[in-house]
């Protein structure tokens, strides 16, 4: 990974932690994950399984630090790693410059949110409840959060690409 990409893979991690950290909760604890949509703008620059690897595993350990869920921490890592990787196959697959990469966003979201609260709820509130809350939680945070990050997503990447500052390369 050369300097550049470091440079502005931390730069967006850094504004997701703090965006992570001061989103108040929603429901039970769980908040809406604004460092999400930063970790899959950072996966645009990469070109490399291994470094989207990497900077997901970082992301999910920014994540544990700020989550306000109980027993949160292993499932934000786990649910990152998953989600990192097949973002980054999606915007292999699309295109990183295609409209359609936009999606991107709200897909990846909704499998991290799907992921995360599978792994969370029997850690952290136990298996009685499972089959009513996963539903529950996921409509009430999973969705507007997978709109949010859309919308905040596609805002800055049509600013990556009008400062002209980093060049993403479709592929």
């Amino acid at each position: 990974m050369d300097s550049k990409k470091l440079t502005v893979s931390s730069i967006f991690l850094s504004v997701g932690l703090l965006l992570h950290y001061v989103t108040p909760a929603l429901f039970m604890g769980v908040k809406p994950d604004f460092l999400l949509v930063m970790m899959f703008l950072g996966i645009l620059f990469m070109d490399d399984v291994k470094e989207a690897f990497a900077l997901s595993l970082f992301a999910g350990g920014l994540a544990a630090f700020t989550t306000s869920f109980p027993m949160g921490q292993l499932p934000n890592i786990i649910d990152k790693l998953i989600s990192g990787i097949i973002a980054f196959y999606l915007f292999k697959l699309m295109g990183k410059n295609s409209r359609k990469s936009n999606l991107i966003f709200a897909i990846g979201t909704l499998i991290s949110g799907f992921v995360f609260l599978s792994l969370a709820i029997p850690m952290g509130m136990g298996t009685e409840n499972f089959l009513n809350l996963l539903p529950s939680m996921f409509v009430a945070v999973c969705l507007p959060t997978s709109i949010l990050n859309t919308i905040v997503g596609i805002f800055f990447k049509k600013l990556i690409y009008r400062t002209n500052y980093v060049k993403i390369h479709a592929e």
